[in-house]
């Protein structure tokens, strides 16, 4: 988990912070025993712990469901790599 300093936003107009998820991962021989969405109940929780109203983070395609079950929501969001000088 990650926070991350953020300027306010419509779906958050009081915080300056987010929180990020990454690098959420089961090995193959454990999944399909809800360990991943253990692991999510609890970033979620210590988000909330943290005073944290708004978070995010990337899916892979196999991850969506997931994480769309447990209200997670696409947005807009776009990438780039960009050149380094």
């Amino acid at each position: 988990l990650m926070l991350i300093d953020w300027p306010p936003h419509p779906a958050h107009p009081t915080q300056d912070k987010r929180g990020y998820v990454l690098n959420v991962f089961v090995e193959p021989e454990y999944r399909n025993r809800g360990l991943a969405r253990e692991l999510m109940k609890l970033a979620e929780a210590e988000f909330a712990r943290r005073g944290v109203g708004y978070a995010i983070l990337h899916a892979t395609e196999k991850g969506r469901p997931l994480y769309q079950g447990m209200g997670w929501n696409g947005t807009t969001e776009m990438a780039k790599a960009l050149d380094v000088l």
